[in-house]
């Protein structure tokens, strides 16, 4: 049974979630086993320092060419990362 406490699973809703989603997937460890919420922060499930490195230079890869790692650490679930992504293109 799931905890008490748990989060319901946020899916992807905005492009730039998806995105933010396969990029995620694809450096973070386990993620094959276990599906990423838009709500998890990447530092709870397998993110550290080097990997937010590797993810702040594939969005910076993907035109999000002035994301810097200090944007995975102040948002640092999908949703709020996608947010904050969206906002420095307007």
């Amino acid at each position: 049974a799931a905890a008490a406490d748990a989060k319901p699973f946020a899916r992807p809703q905005t492009p730039t979630e998806h995105l933010v989603l396969e990029i995620w997937a694809k450096h973070l460890p386990g993620s094959q086993d276990t599906p990423i919420s838009c709500t998890d922060n990447f530092f709870e499930i397998g993110g550290q320092s080097l990997l937010a490195g590797k993810v702040s230079s594939a969005l910076r890869k993907a035109g999000f060419d002035q994301c810097s790692i200090r944007y995975l650490y102040n948002s640092p679930t999908i949703q709020s990362l996608a947010a904050a992504l969206d906002q420095m293109t307007h």
